[in-house]
């Protein structure tokens, strides 16, 4: 069960985790939009390089089975403005048959706020191992991060 609250003290309580204007960020499902409470959390002087969201969720949602899973990442408005502030580029890839609601809708929304390229694959569901092994990799996103 994601926890926002727990996952933000990892980060920020470990004085290893430095971000800087070279920092790439990837996160997947929860981790994606973890992604964006992390951008509202970094120090205003801070802004990273690039932050690819695959699968994120903006809101939540319209599946309820789904809701108690969201809560703590989008439970609450995301602060767009400083999640914008925080970043150079985005990435928002997401699928048009994502299971999860965590599809076009949702990478629309975000896209909305936060500008960057939304990159749809058709047919490619919430890129994991449910959709097949090639997600055990994901080379498309080493493009990406170059």
């Amino acid at each position: 069960m994601p926890d926002k609250d727990k996952w933000l003290k990892a980060i920020f309580l470990n004085k290893e985790w430095h971000f800087n204007n070279e920092s790439i960020i990837v996160g997947h499902s929860a981790g994606a939009s973890f992604t964006l409470k992390l951008l509202e959390k970094i120090p205003n002087i801070i802004k990273i390089n690039k932050a690819i969201l695959v699968s994120a969720a903006a809101n939540m949602g319209t599946r309820p089975e789904f809701f108690v899973y969201r809560k703590s990442l989008v439970g609450e408005p995301f602060n767009w403005v400083k999640i914008k502030k925080s970043c150079n580029n985005f990435y928002i890839i997401c699928s048009n048959k994502d299971p999860y609601d965590c599809g076009i809708d949702q990478g629309k929304i975000i896209q909305e706020n936060v500008g960057g390229k939304l990159i749809i694959k058709n047919g490619e569901g919430h890129f994991n191992l449910e959709k097949g092994p090639q997600y055990k990799k994901f080379p498309f996103l080493l493009d990406l991060i170059d």
